[in-house]
């Protein structure tokens, strides 16, 4: 709400002083006989320095950049390399939009799903069929069971419940892992209202909602496998999550990096617990550590972000700066005089100004994001996110802001560019300094990926030895050919013996070593603490 705050004392500050000078010049020259109403024209030049791409366009002349990035993703792909299709197939009709249903399944080269089928039944559907007249407190019960389940090892006799629902998804999740095996993912996206176009970061990816389901039905059905001495099945499962992590690491939703994050954590606990021979324990990190890398921040930053950048500059030109609130997802109400404020806002503002700034913002973080370093990166990050949010603060400052307009136009800039200017700020100060932030959440899940494999290795080690072993270095050139590196501190990862297993952790984001007192990373939000696996006390 601050942000659309922010936004309006701007647009209401601004406007007034830039409309008075709008008034004067219409003053110094005679009307014009009035002339029918036209078309309204493409307030955006349609090129790579502003709006990036060219194509596809919208019916209203503007980039269509949903559309634009289905494209992209399905370049190459068929029904028999996407992992989507059986994806879908499991997951069922349910999830696509009605509205889009016809180019959805056109699109994705499958006929239209069957009303009716084997499909996943979410464990809360499972719980309302099953459990119709539980209380809230049996829910939460319940609840906290499935939370457990995906965490560490339970048996048929714990979660009795737990054993229905994985049974009753036998069939989907067969397709599951099936589909983790494809080479390919692609599934349209498509605006999630009918009536309106609403911009990217508004977009909703059902087929991502529902594989994060998937995934934790799998993580949930691999620790019941392992109680149960089947570890070979275990870890197909948690392979299986892998995999799909990185199949849909191409979706500039992100989610990939959360899948990642707690099949890792469950992986952990198989690690720990799962009874493991020396042999399997190291044939497992030798998977981990043949895994392609997750897609990364960079890409994420040029496409997706970027995009988003971009899209909402061509919706405020469209329709006015009142539908920012739909690029931040806030209800804002609006204006009486839509089209005046339109009209407005379009005298006064150059959209291909605000286009190129935001460019500019993105063109440095897609290279901060590729430097070599972890140091290199985060340096220049937030000196980005810290600028972005200077010039919004210097933008929407009333009394500052006025006598920054007063300046600059003796020093002979136009009340256009002054305008656009400070429009292109405070869209780079709403949507920047959250982009600079996949760079952290990129390095923490890259971390955490590594500390799995140690974990697996350090299994390994003890399988052999009776016990852990005293330091990581102890685990070369035998167990691990070289010791992998924290990517926080470059060094090594800490370690230290506790009574009944170990304490192995990264210091974290902020570089400084907390001791391995900080949450677990799938609980990590950029707070800086450090990230930790631990068994025994």
């Amino acid at each position: 709400m601050r942000a659309i705050t922010i936004l309006l004392l701007f647009v209401a500050s601004q406007w007034v002083f830039l409309t008075a000078s709008a008034a004067a010049a219409d003053l110094a020259n005679p009307k014009q006989p009035k002339k029918k109403p036209r078309k309204p024209t493409v307030q955006i030049t349609i090129s790579k320095e502003t709006t990036r791409i060219t194509k596809p366009l919208r019916a209203d002349g503007y980039v269509d950049y949903v559309k634009a990035l289905n494209q992209k993703a399905s370049k190459g792909v068929t029904p028999k390399n996407n992992a989507a299709v059986l994806l879908w197939r499991a997951i069922g009709p349910s999830h696509v939009e009605k509205a889009s249903s016809k180019e959805f399944y056109k699109l994705l080269g499958i006929e239209p799903l069957a009303a009716e089928g084997d499909y996943f039944i979410s464990y809360d559907k499972y719980l309302d069929k099953q459990k119709p007249a539980a209380t809230r407190e049996e829910l939460e019960k319940f609840r906290d069971e499935f939370d457990r389940a995906g965490q560490r090892l339970w048996s048929k006799k714990k979660y009795p419940l737990l054993v229905g629902w994985l049974a009753a998804n036998e069939k989907p999740l067969r397709l599951v892992v099936e589909a983790s095996r494809r080479s390919r993912y692609f599934s349209p996206s498509f605006p999630s209202f009918e009536d309106e176009y609403w911009p990217l970061m508004a977009i909703q990816y059902p087929s991502l909602h529902q594989v994060s389901s998937l995934t934790d039905a799998l993580r949930t059905r691999a620790m019941l496998r392992a109680k149960a001495g089947r570890v070979d099945q275990a870890w197909s499962d948690l392979t299986a999550c892998y995999r799909l992590a990185r199949l849909i690491g191409v979706d500039p939703s992100g989610r990939a990096f959360g899948i990642e994050r707690l099949t890792c954590r469950t992986a952990t606990t198989l690690a720990q617990h799962g009874g493991l021979s020396a042999i399997a324990a190291a044939r497992f990190a030798a998977d981990l550590g043949k895994l392609p890398p997750l897609g990364g921040a960079a890409d994420l930053l040029d496409s997706g972000e970027r995009y988003i950048f971009l899209e909402t500059a061509a919706m405020m030109a469209r329709e006015g700066p009142h539908t920012i609130g739909r690029a931040v997802q806030i209800a804002v109400d609006e204006p009486a005089s839509v089209a005046l404020n339109r009209s407005i806002t379009n005298l006064l503002v150059d959209w291909d100004q605000v286009t190129r700034t935001g460019n500019a913002w993105y063109d440095r973080m897609v290279a901060a994001a590729r430097l070599p370093t972890r140091a290199e990166r985060v340096k220049a990050m937030q000196s980005i996110a810290k600028e972005a949010q200077i010039a919004g603060v210097v933008a929407t400052h009333l009394r500052h802001s006025n006598l920054t307009v007063a300046k600059r136009m003796i020093l002979g800039e136009s009340p256009r560019e002054i305008a656009s200017d400070f429009m292109g700020k405070i869209l780079a100060a709403l949507l920047v300094p959250i982009s600079t932030q996949l760079v952290d959440l990129e390095d923490g899940t890259a971390a955490r990926m590594e500390m799995t494999r140690i974990a697996f290795v350090l299994a390994a080690y003890k399988a052999e030895n009776a016990s852990y072993p005293a330091k990581l270095a102890d685990l070369s050139p035998k167990y691990l050919a070289k010791v992998p590196v924290d990517i926080f501190s470059e060094g090594e990862f800490k370690y230290r013996i506790v009574k009944g297993g170990y304490r192995l952790w990264s210091v974290g984001p902020d570089g400084a070593d907390d001791n391995g007192e900080g949450p677990d990373v799938e609980d990590y939000e950029g707070d800086g603490d450090d990230l930790l696996i631990a068994t025994g006390k």
